[in-house]
């Protein structure tokens, strides 16, 4: 495992030509009107000190696992980078225990309870993706009918495949929630000095843990046999509204590499104790 630091800086013809004389890939991109240059460092990659002067925001930093790293774990995160569904009868479906309102009168929402079908305001363009999350994060996770074809084929343990409809009040045929009964606990869960823990702001009931992207979960599976494809945690995560980490076997990982299944969909490993 490395740690990558991806830079998304302003764009200066200095930065670009220092970025050719040490090799390092990058790309130019107009972000909201601001032109930008975004590129990567790997931890292990030594850079000049002219490169480091240049820089001047902070990096976003996350973990690259190797092919063997992956293939040995037992349990895998997994996370559809592809933020594509957009929910459009959120308060319909979702039940709150917790509910506040911010100075800029937004409604910031704990212990959410899904309490009804899914309604989203249109299905994708197959672009090769297969799983999609939400477009406001990572809490709720689709999947195309092709996969769930492949999760059926397979008889893929752990799945509640769930039904969703479209903006015209229709079933939706070609887009599903992936769900588990298969239900991770924050007391299964093992934290180190790296996460914060924190109460609920509101009723201080329940708790959260406050991660970063080079979090790896940790399970204490000591009185769990953990046998099934498929798993996902409370909601429990995140410093704002809490959202929940899904977790796939080894041989749906596999399965999602033959198949070409895998595009925009980032793993990691579980550590289990």
């Amino acid at each position: 495992m490395v740690k990558i630091y991806r830079f998304n800086e302003e764009y200066s013809k200095i930065l670009e030509q220092k970025l050719n004389d040490v090799k390092l890939k990058y790309e130019v991109k107009n972000i909201l009107g601001s032109n930008r240059i975004i590129f990567s460092i790997k931890d292990n990659s030594k850079y000049d000190k002219e490169l480091e002067l240049l820089i001047k925001n902070t990096p976003l930093v996350y973990n690259q696992f190797t092919k063997k790293e992956l293939e040995n774990a037992h349990l895998l995160q997994i996370v559809p980078e592809s933020q594509k569904i957009s929910i459009i009868n959120r308060e319909e479906c979702f039940e709150s225990k917790c509910i506040i309102e911010d100075k800029f009168g937004i409604k910031r929402t704990h212990h959410n309870k899904q309490v009804g079908k899914i309604k989203i305001k249109n299905v994708p363009k197959q672009d090769g993706c297969y799983l999609y999350s939400v477009d406001t994060g990572f809490s709720e996770i689709f999947a195309r009918k092709e996969l769930v074809e492949l999760i059926q084929k397979y008889n893929f343990k752990g799945f509640n495949i769930s039904s969703i409809s479209e903006q015209k009040n229709e079933d939706c045929e070609y887009l599903y929630q992936l769900l588990s009964d298969n239900i991770i606990k924050f007391e299964e869960i093992e934290t180190t000095n790296q996460e914060k823990i924190e109460n609920c702001p509101i009723c201080h009931d329940y708790k959260k843990i406050i991660i970063d992207n080079t979090y790896q979960l940790h399970l204490n599976n000591k009185n769990k046999y953990l046998d099934s494809d498929f798993y996902m945690t409370d909601a429990i995560f995140g410093e704002g509204i809490p959202y929940r980490i899904y977790l796939v076997s080894q041989r749906f990982y596999q399965a999602l590499q033959k198949e070409n299944m895998n595009k925009k969909v980032k793993f990691v490993p579980v550590i289990l104790n």
